[in-house]
């Protein structure tokens, strides 16, 4: 087999690397630029890690929360929501279930200490949790870093926010809605304010107005 030469090597060296998706991985193969059947299948393997990792995340959350069905429930539904909103923003999904999952979890230990749910203790209390949670499932650094930041304040959005933050913030919303209509019912056009003012994402948005006025999407 012929050795590439010292300029084909550095051509290689200046191109870009080609970005592998789970969806384009094979065409890759097919097309030459790789063929290397273990290669494939760690590339695959790669790309699992962060869904394998979301519900072991959120096995821990159960545990943690234990027998408290309502905090369970609440964080289940967010992440429904946040993968639906995650999946039409093109954000992260990995990072945003984890978050959807982990983003109340200080709220147990701020209810201990101070006797309050309110928001800056959850805030304060959330990232360490978090953070061991995920660092006890092997979770990288950079993933764990990202959603500390974002349970760190997941009730007060900034103007530099990512589309993973706005996508469980919208998650979040959508959720809190439904508990409040629930518990003391809230006049439709004050719910739709607050999705015009409120919501971070299009997609957020569209699926609250679906969700919580009975608006289906225009097609």
């Amino acid at each position: 087999r012929p050795r590439p030469s010292a300029a084909s090597k550095e051509l290689s060296r200046s191109l870009p690397a080609p970005k592998f998706t789970p969806k384009n991985v094979f065409d890759h193969c097919r097309s030459g630029v790789l063929c290397n059947v273990g290669f494939v299948f760690n590339t695959l393997l790669y790309f699992q890690r962060d869904d394998l990792l979301k519900d072991r995340v959120a096995v821990e959350m159960k545990r943690y929360f234990g027998s408290d069905f309502k905090r369970i429930g609440h964080a289940g539904r967010v992440a429904r929501y946040a993968e639906r909103i995650g999946r039409g923003e093109k954000g992260n999904l990995g990072v945003i279930l984890t978050t959807a999952y982990l983003h109340d979890i200080g709220i147990k230990n701020a209810e201990q200490k101070y006797n309050s749910t309110a928001p800056k203790y959850q805030h304060l209390e959330g990232p360490p949790v978090a953070r061991e949670i995920l660092t006890k499932l092997g979770a990288k650094e950079p993933m764990i870093d990202e959603v500390c930041e974002i349970v760190s304040h997941h009730h007060h959005p900034r103007s530099t926010d990512t589309v993973n933050f706005r996508s469980v913030y919208d998650a979040d919303m959508i959720v809190n809605l439904e508990e409040k209509n629930k518990e003391k019912p809230i006049p439709p056009e004050k719910i739709a304010r607050i999705i015009d003012k409120a919501f971070l994402t299009d997609t957020g948005r569209e699926t609250a107005r679906s969700m919580l006025l009975g608006i289906k999407p225009s097609q």
